[in-house]
């Protein structure tokens, strides 16, 4: 495995965990430990895993991508970092060079991004510019088109790991903002396949929970 030098390459999430709702795509509950509002709480508390959007083939948006259990090529240039998702047909453009969204742009469930680089290095990515998104913020919980995201990646020394963490605003569902941190693992570089998606298949799963 090569390891990275500038965040490029194919990476997995470390320990992918969903006991509470906050990753993955096989939630068993909602984030009821969130700092929820009166509106995220009554989501919350009616959760269904049946109503997750992906059985009706709506990809995940930021940040829950970013927690996804299939793995994610990072591609370094020298204006932008580009992301892409395995499985999923959506690709993030994080912007490095400060430029503001082009007016034909349209709020969408992975927003806009602009990032910075700190002494560190760490990048520091904003994204701003969302749609309203079912499930956008966790499993069982939407999100506003006031949501923002601040995300932080950082290389380890060896660049075999990418420390990653999001904060996550959103005044209509949330109190106050909820950091979620995870590690990546470099993993050996792949080209990525994609299936089309279709109803019937997606909702193959509930047929599993069904079943005595």
């Amino acid at each position: 495995i090569n390891p990275s030098i500038d965040f490029s390459g194919t990476w997995t999430t470390a320990v992918p965990e969903n006991k509470d709702g906050t990753v993955g795509n096989e939630a068993l509950s909602g984030p009821s430990h969130w700092p929820l509002t009166p509106k995220g709480k009554l989501q919350v508390e009616s959760f269904d895993a049946s109503k997750d959007p992906m059985f009706k083939c709506i990809f995940y948006g930021v940040p829950r991508l970013a927690a996804s259990v299939y793995s994610r090529r990072l591609i370094r240039e020298s204006d932008k970092l580009i992301i892409q998702q395995e499985q999923y047909p959506i690709v993030r453009v994080i912007h490095l060079n400060d430029s503001p969204p082009p007016e034909a742009f349209t709020p969408n469930t992975i927003g806009y991004s602009t990032g910075k680089f700190t002494s560190d290095k760490t990048l520091i990515v904003k994204t701003t510019g969302f749609s309203y998104t079912p499930w956008g913020s966790a499993a069982g919980l939407d999100s506003s088109n006031q949501k923002e995201v601040i995300e932080k990646y950082q290389l380890s020394a060896n660049g075999l790991q990418l420390h990653y963490s999001h904060t996550l605003t959103d005044p209509v569902y949330l109190r106050e903002p909820v950091t979620v941190s995870l590690i990546y693992n470099k993993i050996q570089d792949r080209e990525f396949i994609y299936e089309e998606c279709d109803t019937n298949s997606a909702r193959i799963p509930l047929d599993f929970r069904s079943s005595p």
